[in-house]
């Protein structure tokens, strides 16, 4: 009876085992077909940015949060003016997003600003101009990290930079006539990544209007010298590289020489070639956060005003991607992970109609349709997410009557 009984064992296992496997598979079918992708999307990591923009409207801003997927879209803080707004001229402060802060003017007239945190709070009174992060002792400030930054003067030209701890001490000054060429203005781009070098572009325009030539220099902090580094003269070669920005994670500087983009290593001025497209401005260029990313704005082509895919190169790979999206960058979360970008349309809406002025001057008066879409771009899931969109009607006379503005994004933890 036992040796019947061990004859069958061998036959009961193979069933269970078809039978366990055919209850995963039945069940794996099943979730795909009622869409059920928590087993898939459990251990992907999510972003802890969020979106900030503001909406002005009328006597009326409004400030708006949205998560990067889309989700939990809200307002968090709203102001009304008491006068109309015009549609020429905006009655409304500037609002900025700066040290993951957010920043509004308290007037128009006068630097004052409040900082509004993101569940509409406005965090202290008005703080006055010697408070405002973004003056100091009448100078812009360029922070580059929590340990140093470079101030410059806000008028033109610049001809000096200092260099400050995060106590707002000055350490040390860059003044033009420190530079090895002569240079009508000067600029800080950043520091090495161990802080000894401050990188700063020195540029000599002809007329106030062309920049003729644009040299790239450190300043040595130990010994209070400058060094060019790259140096382009426009005027006698206009196919000269000009400068893009600098990376001080890696120490690296990027270079646009026609229609290539060039990676530069600044101590062993090693130039390499990243990849060659055609590129309307260098303000369609820009680098992600981390470094690891150039993001190239959709471009128009000429031969049929088509607008060609945003591009995404690795700085390391030099791997380049055409993205399924068009339109122009914005900013990409802390993660590396989603992309912001916005996409413009307009179009003509109906026919256009003849209108008599009181001063009976005819013009003829064309509707537009124009749409402004703020959308995050998944680079893992290839998911392209729409946070927010308006549309207005708009004719020859008649501008927008509404502002929708990305001011950036804000780490939530």
């Amino acid at each position: 009876m036992n040796n019947k009984l061990l004859k069958y064992i061998p036959i009961l296992f193979v069933i269970i085992i078809l039978t366990i496997a055919g209850w995963y598979v039945g069940t794996q079918a099943l979730n795909k077909r009622i869409g059920n992708t928590n087993t898939a999307i459990r251990f992907m990591p999510t972003t802890n940015n969020v979106a900030i923009y503001e909406v002005k409207e009328g006597a009326k801003l409004t400030i708006y949060k949205v998560n990067l997927d889309g989700s939990d879209s809200s307002v968090f803080y709203a102001l009304n003016v008491n006068k109309p707004a015009s549609n020429l001229s905006d009655p409304f402060p500037q609002t900025t997003i700066m040290n993951n802060k957010i920043f509004r003017s308290a007037t128009q007239n006068d630097q004052s600003v409040k900082i509004i945190t993101l569940d509409g709070k406005e965090k202290s009174d008005l703080i006055t101009q010697s408070e405002n992060p973004f003056v100091e002792q009448g100078s812009w400030v360029v922070s580059f990290d929590e340990t140093l930054k470079m101030q410059f003067q806000p008028i033109s030209p610049q001809r000096e930079i200092s260099v400050l701890n995060n106590k707002n001490n000055k350490l040390s000054t860059i003044d033009a006539e420190s530079v090895p060429r002569t240079v009508s203005e000067i600029r800080p781009v950043g520091f090495s990544s161990d802080n000894k070098l401050a990188y700063f572009v020195g540029t000599t325009e002809e007329d106030t209007q062309s920049i003729i030539s644009e040299g790239f220099y450190a300043y040595n902090r130990s010994t209070n010298t400058v060094k060019e580094i790259r140096y382009s003269d426009f005027k006698e070669n206009p196919k000269s590289s000009s400068f893009l920005f600098f990376d001080s994670t890696s120490n690296l500087a990027y270079f646009k020489e026609n229609d290539r983009i060039l990676q530069f290593n600044p101590m062993t001025e090693k130039m390499t070639e990243m990849t060659e497209l055609r590129i309307l401005s260098n303000n369609d260029i820009h680098l992600s956060v981390d470094g690891k990313n150039i993001f190239i704005d959709s471009q128009v082509q000429p031969s049929n005003d088509t607008n060609t895919a945003m591009v995404m190169i690795g700085t390391e790979a030099k791997m380049q991607t055409n993205l399924p999206i068009y339109g122009e960058f914005k900013q990409t979360s802390s993660d590396g992970r989603f992309l912001v970008y916005v996409r413009y349309s307009r179009a003509p809406h109906g026919n256009p109609i003849n209108i008599t002025s009181p001063t009976n001057v005819t013009v003829q008066n064309q509707e537009f349709l124009n749409r402004t879409e703020y959308r995050s771009f998944d680079l893992q899931t290839k998911k392209d997410i729409l946070l927010v969109a308006d549309e207005q009607i708009t004719n020859t006379l008649q501008p927008r009557i509404k502002q929708v503005t990305f001011l950036g994004l804000i780490a939530t933890k």
